[in-house]
């Protein structure tokens, strides 16, 4: 939530007119996520919290440019790919996230589908500067991802290799 909140004091500092929409499950984290943006001294004409319904999301996230995916280094977001970046990335949004969420990262970078940014040791602008001026190509990119690596069918394929092996392996070890 901080890093959120202080990522987002960085950015309108370079881009006034920007606005970020948070969602969040329920009242009680509401409650948590405005006295966080207060703290930092964000005026609550530059953010809106909402507690939306699951199927407004895909309607609101089409409403935005930019998903933010920011996790500070822990022992949970080593092989972490959330929800919310599947859903970043199907309506199109390019991703910004940390570079220690390891299971969407790569990928991120490899699509050129956002920028890998670590928000507490990264005080510039360079990497959102790009992002913003190549946002359109950036947005074809992060669709293939859902395409390419995150769609039932690749899923499915991937397991069919899985269970072929196993398979297989279970054949050998049966005829010995």
């Amino acid at each position: 939530m901080i890093l959120t909140a202080r990522y987002f004091k960085k950015w309108i500092k370079e881009e006034p007119t920007s606005f970020l929409l948070i969602f969040t499950p329920n009242e009680r984290n509401k409650k948590k996520l405005l006295n966080v943006f207060t703290a930092e001294g964000l005026g609550r004409s530059s953010y809106r919290i909402i507690v939306p319904q699951p199927e407004e999301v895909p309607e609101l996230l089409r409403a935005g440019d930019i998903g933010l995916h920011l996790e500070s280094k822990a022992l949970a977001t080593e092989y972490c790919i959330a929800i919310k970046d599947g859903e970043y990335l199907a309506t199109g949004l390019p991703v910004v996230c940390t570079p220690y969420l390891k299971g969407i990262a790569p990928i991120i970078k490899e699509y050129n589908a956002g920028i890998i940014t670590d928000p507490e040791r990264e005080t510039g602008f360079t990497k959102e500067r790009y992002l913003l001026n190549n946002l359109e190509e950036i947005r074809k990119n992060a669709k293939l991802i859902v395409d390419e690596v995150l769609s039932t069918e690749v899923a499915v394929r991937a397991l069919y290799k899985c269970y072929e092996g196993l398979i297989q392996n279970h054949s050998l070890l049966s005829s010995v």
